[in-house]
């Protein structure tokens, strides 16, 4: 037989011992269902510790960031709020209406370290505490080291009839029953200076969210602990108000939107509190911080209740925002006194008939206004309340005074104010003489309009 033909016969014997038999998909049918089946059963036996059946294929919608990341979802057949773990992918809290129940529950897994809370609208009924269980009684040491961080405060645009629109890239939580307290740094905040509160907080920081109190919570944040150390606590970029929309039926803003007693060497920052001085939408009080022996640290921030701010510290700092009124608290302590000083803000809203409260404060105190816009209403005034400044000094401000302006109208021992030339009044103010537009005023107008 000739070479190419057994070369021929070789080829087409190998061809046909590598001819495999046709598999029909009915063949294949089962085998792919038990496949199918192994390999579910085995993604929901990883993820079976989730509270949800749900649960496992939820995420954040996004990258886990921190050491927790809190979402919600309206997914059913569980929709509600979930605490994710960044370690693990798990989601190791659940809750259905309960956005301080999922913090909560996240925070006794950790040891400090941040919580991060995505975008949305998340009820809340019962208190986030921000320190572990083991942070009780009335020792003075430290506990906190927690971060929770939104996803930005947000707000909404209250153009027109309802229904508004309100941001979804931002954080807002909403007070749903009647709480205390909507953020604690403790099971029960307590202010002292003689170490009779509650233990000591370090390091704690609350940013980018807004708070609602929706006329049921008491107070937005209350971080009161013992006085003493440096503490470092952080309030930044978070907004308290009372209702998602700034309006006439507002159910009533916070008693206290934030509470720092005890704070010392910390800072808030970027802090916005709603309202319009006596709206619905207002808190009673915006900020409250007692903390004689350290120092109050406020810049960049937007001040809109009632009474703004209740302070005493060695130093308290307010610069770069809006007050209309502050007043002094009275702790007492020995050889120390209060330095308040007010830089490169807008004092001018008026929404309070007195702007500086002293409140019978009789220890050393100082006052200093720089570079700001200061404005009181009709009939209104500077100082009132009984007491004694010791120094007052005035540099590079411009006033605007309303009629019947009284500087000193609960009768205070200012016993020392100064000016170093480089004031100025608005133009309607030049053509007053001293005491004839504003009772009590110490200095005189030139005819330029400065003093």
């Amino acid at each position: 037989m000739p070479d190419h033909q057994i070369q021929m016969g070789a080829d087409q014997a190998r061809q046909a011992g590598m001819r495999r038999p046709s598999l029909s998909f009915s063949t294949i049918r089962p085998f792919l269902i038990i496949f199918l089946s192994i390999g579910l059963a085995g993604l929901l036996a990883v993820r079976a510790d989730n509270p949800s059946p749900v649960g496992w294929n939820l995420s954040g919608g996004g990258f886990c960031d921190g050491a927790y990341t809190i979402f919600n979802t309206t997914l059913s057949p569980n929709p509600g709020i979930y605490g994710q773990s960044c370690a693990t992918g798990k989601n190791d809290c659940f809750s259905a209406t309960d956005f301080g129940a999922v913090v909560n529950c996240a925070v006794g897994l950790m040891n400090g370290g941040m919580i991060q809370v995505r975008p949305g609208f998340f009820a809340q009924t019962t208190a986030v505490t921000m320190s572990n269980s083991g942070c009780t009684g009335t020792g003075a040491f430290f506990c906190g080291g927690y971060w929770l961080k939104g996803s930005g405060d947000g707000g909404c645009i209250a153009y027109g009839a309802s229904p508004y629109t309100c941001s979804a890239n931002a954080t807002q939580i909403v007070a749903k029953a009647v709480i205390t307290n909507m953020i604690q740094g403790t099971a029960n905040p307590t202010f002292s200076s003689s170490g009779a509160g509650s233990p000591m907080i370090s390091h704690e920081k609350v940013s980018d969210l807004t708070l609602i109190s929706n006329g049921k919570a008491t107070n937005g944040i209350n971080f009161a602990h013992n006085e003493g150390g440096a503490n470092g606590n952080i309030v930044q970029n978070v907004q308290f108000t009372a209702s998602f929309i700034q309006n006439a039926a507002c159910p009533g803003g916070f008693s206290t939107g934030l509470i720092m007693d005890g704070s010392e060497d910390s800072w808030v920052d970027q802090v916005t509190f709603n309202g319009g001085g006596g709206t619905p939408c207002s808190d009673t009080v915006d900020l409250q911080w007692l903390n004689p022996l350290g120092n109050d640290i406020i810049t960049n921030s937007l001040f809109g209740g009632v009474l703004n701010l209740i302070a005493q510290a060695q130093t308290v700092s307010f610069e770069h925002g809006t007050i209309s009124s502050i007043k002094l608290g009275t702790q007492t302590c020995s050889n120390c006194g209060v330095v308040v000083a007010f830089t490169d803000s807008y004092l001018a809203n008026a929404q309070n008939s007195c702007f500086f409260n002293v409140n019978g404060f009789t220890q050393k105190l100082i006052v200093d206004f720089r570079g700001n816009t200061i404005g009181t209403p009709n009939s209104g005034s500077l100082y009132c309340g009984t007491g004694t400044v010791n120094n007052a000094l005035f540099s590079g401000n411009f006033w605007s005074f309303g009629t019947g302006t009284n500087w000193n109208s609960g009768g205070a021992t200012l016993t020392k104010q100064v000016t170093d030339g480089s004031n100025a009044v608005r133009i309607g103010n030049v053509n007053c003489a001293a005491g004839a537009c504003y009772t009590n005023f110490p200095f005189t107008i030139d005819a330029n309009g400065n003093f």
